[in-house]
């Protein structure tokens, strides 16, 4: 018996894998991959780490300041508009960011307090679908 179908992305081939127990998790319809331009170090007050989950449309943003409550967080697209902005209550945070809403392209993740400032460039982009052919006996 051969069966053909079309996969609209090869992570959903690991989702399938993994539900039956024979890989590590890795769906997805969009992947993420650091500006390959690096960026300057963060100052004292404020030490980041924006990591792009692997083919996950979510970005990583963890975060340590030395100003409680005054860390304004913003998700700029490649026109420099703000699409998300909060300020932070908290001194230390880690959370994910989901993107699958936003179009493929270039997004600049920027942290700010009343005396430092962290920007980081994360790309986002479609993967194309794949065929794949399952044949069993």
């Amino acid at each position: 018996m051969k069966v053909t179908f079309q996969v609209l992305c090869p992570q959903a081939v690991a989702l399938a894998l993994l539900c039956l127990g024979l890989a590590t998790p890795s769906p997805s319809v969009a992947r993420q991959q650091l500006n390959p331009t690096r960026q300057a170090e963060p100052a004292a007050g404020l030490r980041v780490i924006i990591t792009p989950l692997a083919d996950l449309p979510v970005v990583r943003v963890r975060y340590e300041s030395a100003h409680y409550g005054s860390v304004r967080l913003e998700l700029r697209n490649e026109r420099g508009q703000v699409l998300y902005s909060e300020l932070m209550r908290y001194s230390r945070f880690a959370g994910d960011f989901d993107l699958a809403a936003y179009p493929a392209g270039n997004y600049t993740i920027a942290l700010q307090t009343p005396g430092d400032q962290y920007t980081q460039t994360v790309r986002l982009g479609r993967l194309s679908p794949v065929v794949v052919t399952l044949v069993t006996p």
